[in-house]
């Protein structure tokens, strides 16, 4: 989890999902990434290669995973504009 969510009482498991890090695609308002790469990494990426940015960065932005954000269900900085990560546009698939 982005903000230790992952925190299993009683017979659960916790995925470490790291190093499926890889960004896979960007392309005109979208970017398909693993669930472990690192949000600051991505928004890099996308922005070296479109000059596109993220439009939600929640406080952990450095260190947060695009999987552990989106399980925890947040917005962050981003969400006054664009609503938070369950409104329409801000996740297309996962």
């Amino acid at each position: 989890g982005n903000y230790g969510q992952a925190m299993p009482l009683s017979g659960g498991v916790v995925l470490n999902l790291a190093e499926m890090n890889e960004i896979k695609l960007i392309g005109p308002g979208r970017v398909v990434t693993g669930p472990g790469a690192v949000l600051a990494d991505i928004d890099k990426a996308t922005r070296a290669h479109s000059g596109q940015e993220l439009r939600l960065s929640p406080s952990t932005y450095n260190t947060a995973s695009i999987g552990g954000f989106i399980a925890g269900g947040s917005g962050g900085i981003g969400s006054i504009n664009f609503g938070g990560l369950r409104d329409f546009g801000n996740v297309l698939r996962l």
